[in-house]
């Protein structure tokens, strides 16, 4: 089902450096050269557009999927994947299709995953497809607001390709009184971030009818039954939410999370408030991963633990 057609296989390669140039100005030319060398995924006969940058000296063999917001593409958190690269990280990203896609699931998967947004499954699917095709095994998840539900969907369906996610200004962990707010905050938002509300209501002009099914499914997406199986799996799981997020506030997302688990068994490993507002993800990065690293070690100590 995940299977798809990779084209323009990315190429690596990097240009020998000169006595003359610094390393961070190499390393900025090597990032713009690969973040402009778009890829094409067949997802469902439609293709998907992929961004793949990897430095030459990896800090982490783990790539990082990015999964991206509501009606937003790869170019949008160009700053977060170059804060992240810098940092020896290889960030691949999507820009979601806006006809078609994958939207099939076994009746096995239909019962794991339970209610979910039609239109965050497809997305889902698209992930898993990407990270098939280009042969990645294992992947550390940076997710956006949106990308938060069909992230962790992703993960649901093949936990043995996800070891952490970090959700930032999360969607789906809002509870049900608050839900009807989702709609207000994200108008507030398009219309505070001119750059932004452009990509997005492109987006969306490209099939308004899809953009309306996405926008109301994120409404009513509850990711609460589906955090609880991604923790039984070993997944670790980051929450970081923003005090003046419009959209998905720190207080109500901290709400969402009062009660997950017990003192003992805790099923977010992290939560963290910072101030600002739903957008500019690249000032998360610093925050977030080294906590990839946190998370595995706290991993390796349990194991370690449970084996005396």
């Amino acid at each position: 089902m995940f299977e798809g057609l990779l084209r323009s296989k990315p190429h690596h390669d990097r240009p020998k450096e000169t006595g003359s140039a610094r390393p961070e100005t190499i390393a900025d030319t090597e990032f713009e050269r690969q973040f402009n060398d778009i890829e094409y995924v067949d997802v469902g006969g439609v293709d998907a557009k992929i961004i793949d940058v990897a430095p030459e000296n990896l800090s982490d063999e783990t790539p990082i999927l990015l999964a991206p917001g509501y009606l937003s593409k790869p170019k949008e958190y160009r700053e977060a994947m170059r804060n992240l690269y810098l940092k020896g990280r290889r960030v691949i990203s999507v820009t979601h299709p806006r006809y078609g896609g994958f939207t099939e699931l076994s009746p096995e998967q239909e019962k794991l995953i339970g209610k979910c947004p039609s239109e965050e499954i497809r997305k889902a699917l698209t992930l898993l497809a990407v990270l098939n095709k280009k042969d990645i095994t294992d992947v550390d998840v940076f997710a956006h607001s949106g990308g938060a539900v069909n992230s962790a969907i992703a993960a649901l369906l093949d936990p043995e390709k996800v070891r952490n996610i970090a959700f930032c200004s999360p969607a789906g962990m809002v509870v049900e009184k608050d839900r009807k707010e989702i709609p207000r905050g994200m108008r507030k938002h398009i219309i505070g971030s001119r750059t932004i509300s452009g990509g997005m209501l492109a987006q969306a002009i490209k099939n308004p009818v899809r953009a309306f099914e996405e926008g109301r499914g994120l409404t009513e997406a509850d990711i609460h039954t589906v955090l609880e199986k991604l923790h039984e799996n070993g997944i670790g799981l980051l929450v970081v939410s923003r005090a003046d997020d419009p959209v998905f506030p720190a207080d109500k997302t901290a709400e969402f999370l009062k009660g997950m688990g017990t003192e003992k068994n805790q099923i977010i490993d992290g939560f963290l408030s910072i101030a600002g507002g739903h957008g500019h993800l690249e000032e998360y990065v610093d925050l977030i991963e080294p906590y990839f690293a946190q998370l595995e070690r706290n991993k390796e100590k349990k194991r370690v633990t449970a084996s005396l």
